[in-house]
């Protein structure tokens, strides 16, 4: 099946993911806080789980590193992913995530390689625009809001780990990252906890106090959020890399359609 089916597949379930985010955010948990946690648990129950059934494939030490150092950002990146949906509506933070392709393209020039055409200055300067727009706020002094610099920072996270991905998956099969990956998951909400005297209370406090239906939303939609990572890894594995993250701004249309509903 071709790759473009995957690519498009994933920001499908990304975007359930982030409505399910802000309904974690603004209904079941008073603090959201304590969710990086639970991600981390979950992600070394599934990784480990994917690892030993798939034959404990192992990576090169370089590999691994740079692998679960993606992971390990992308966790510590989700704090200020959830502090923008506190403030800001789901479908206007997914208008923010076109950045990321931007971002890939500049970094994939700086550090693979690859050469940029004029269409996609264009493009850089349209989508750029656009995500500004959306969050200007009209006020006394014209700002921009709060919840447009953490994705900005969000963006540049998940551009980073695309360039790892793409870096490592050339040499590596989807299998052997998969894995390691959601180990670095687990390793950044473990530093987290550690080192996050907020974060390590919040987790305290509510997993003693947290409904089984909660828990099992939290579970739901880390599974989801492994599936739709497993998605774009084995997309990068099929078709180019920089294309694969371009597609993914079809979230903007899965969250529109799913915010109407």
């Amino acid at each position: 099946m071709s790759w473009i089916f995957y690519a498009l597949l994933a920001p499908a379930v990304y975007s359930v993911i982030n409505f399910t985010d802000k309904y974690i955010v603004e209904k079941e948990l008073k603090d959201y806080s304590c969710v990086p946690v639970f991600s981390g648990i979950v992600a070394i129950v599934f990784g480990t789980c994917f690892w030993f059934f798939t034959g404990m494939a192992t990576l090169s030490l370089r590999d691994g590193a740079l692998i679960m150092a993606s992971g390990v950002l992308s966790v510590l990146s989700y704090v200020v992913y959830l502090r923008a949906l506190s403030e800001e509506e789901t479908s206007n933070v997914t208008i923010f995530f076109q950045v990321t392709p931007i971002i890939t393209l500049i970094l994939s020039l700086i550090f693979l390689h690859e050469p940029i055409a004029l269409k996609q200055y264009i493009g850089f300067f349209i989508v750029l625009a656009v995500s500004i727009g959306m969050a200007w706020q009209p006020g006394e002094k014209m700002k921009l809001s709060r919840a447009f610099w953490y994705i900005m920072l969000w963006d540049l996270s998940l551009a980073v780990s695309v360039i790892i991905v793409k870096f490592v998956v050339e040499q590596a099969s989807f299998i052997k990252i998969f894995s390691y990956e959601s180990w670095g998951v687990a390793l950044g909400s473990a530093l987290l906890f550690i080192f996050s005297k907020k974060i390590r209370t919040s987790f305290l406090k509510t997993v003693k106090t947290i409904p089984v239906r909660t828990i099992a939303i939290l579970v739901f939609n880390e599974i989801m959020f492994i599936f739709s990572k497993a998605l774009t890894f084995f997309s990068f594995t099929l078709g180019p890399a920089v294309l694969v993250n371009v597609l993914e701004g079809t979230q903007v249309f899965y969250a529109i359609v799913y915010g109407w509903i």
